[in-house]
């Protein structure tokens, strides 16, 4: 199923996605990423923040601004990492970059067995920013935990 999210986003902008990984791969890739969109402004950046149920019931929940920062509060364990996501099925917790430079979709849940928390994310960057963008998480790329996807560039 191709997400009702991702139809929406500009053919223009670029698409980095991790498949479900288990939350103590995602969550260290997830704060470098952070890191990386950090590095595309240099103002301090407050974020949008949304529950996204697009995927779910087709709805979104504004829930205010905030700092950058506070995403890196929200992974700064895989625990926390966890509590503080969405639970439903199919509902992410999205954040845009108030000057819409990258859009960051992120979800986490139990495996398909309830043994292990896994969780995935996706992140849209606009054209001009990717390079830079790519060039902070080259190894992350190299990896295969974050993959560009190809067919929409």
């Amino acid at each position: 199923m191709v997400s009702e999210y991702i139809e929406r986003i500009p053919k223009s902008s670029l698409l980095y996605r991790t498949p479900e990984l288990p939350l103590t791969r995602l969550q260290p890739l997830f704060l470098n990423v952070l890191t990386a969109l950090q590095s595309l402004s240099v103002e301090p950046q407050k974020v949008k923040l949304v529950e996204d149920w697009l995927d779910h019931d087709g709805l979104e929940f504004a829930k205010g601004r905030k700092p950058l920062t506070y995403l890196f509060s929200v992974a700064s364990t895989p625990r926390s990492f966890f509590e503080k996501t969405p639970k439903d099925d199919s509902v992410y917790l999205r954040a845009e970059s108030e000057d819409g430079v990258w859009t960051l979709r992120v979800r986490t849940d139990w495996d398909a067995d309830d043994r292990e928390h896994v969780g995935d994310f996706f992140v849209v960057v606009d054209a001009a920013s990717a390079s830079q963008f790519e060039n902070a998480l080259q190894s992350e790329i190299c990896d295969g935990d974050l993959r560009k996807d190809e067919e929409r560039g």
